[in-house]
Parts: C-alpha cells; structure tokens; sequence
C-alpha cells in the first residue's frame, strides 16, 4: 500500500463516521501549530506546511484549496524570515 493510500484508510469509527488517517495526522500537526504559533516559535511554519502536505497528499483531487493553503504558508514564512533580518525602524510599528 502506498503512502498516500495508507493515509486514505479508515483510522477508525466515531458515531458513525469515518476517520480516516489523513484527518487526523493532518490536523493534529496543525494543532501542533497552532500552539507553536502562541509561543510565536519559527517552528510553526514547517509544521503548517507538513500539515497541509498531508492533506493535500490525501485529497489531491478534491483539494486546490490545500494548494493555496502551502503557498500562504510558504509566503508567511517568508515575510517573517525577512522581517527578522531586517533591523527595525525606530519608532515604527509592525
């Protein structure tokens, strides 16, 4: 079974429906995200793009909007990789 396929499998049932393991390894690692970007960690970037590969990896054909979600998440890591490079401007505001 390929990668892909095994992340298609049902993981389990709950009330009826079907979870498959997509679900919840990919938002797990989003949750895994959203804590680190409390603590306003560099790591919350690369947990949100392995978040979103996972899912686009299990709905490839039904997810274009997962496409958008990487590159916003791309772009994101980007602004703030330059922003922490560049010194501040005295009295300027973010």
């Amino acid at each position: 079974m390929s990668a892909v396929g095994w992340l298609n499998s049902e993981a389990f049932t709950h009330f009826g429906q079907h979870i498959k393991w997509s679900d919840m390894i990919g938002n797990t690692v989003g949750l895994v995200a959203l804590a680190l970007g409390w603590r306003r960690s560099i790591w919350t970037w690369p947990a949100q793009l392995v978040s979103g590969v996972i899912l686009l990896a299990a709905f490839a054909f039904s997810g274009f909007v997962y496409v958008i979600y990487g590159a916003l998440v791309l772009w994101g890591m980007r602004d703030w990789w330059l922003r922490t490079r560049t010194p501040a401007l005295e009295g300027a505001t973010a």
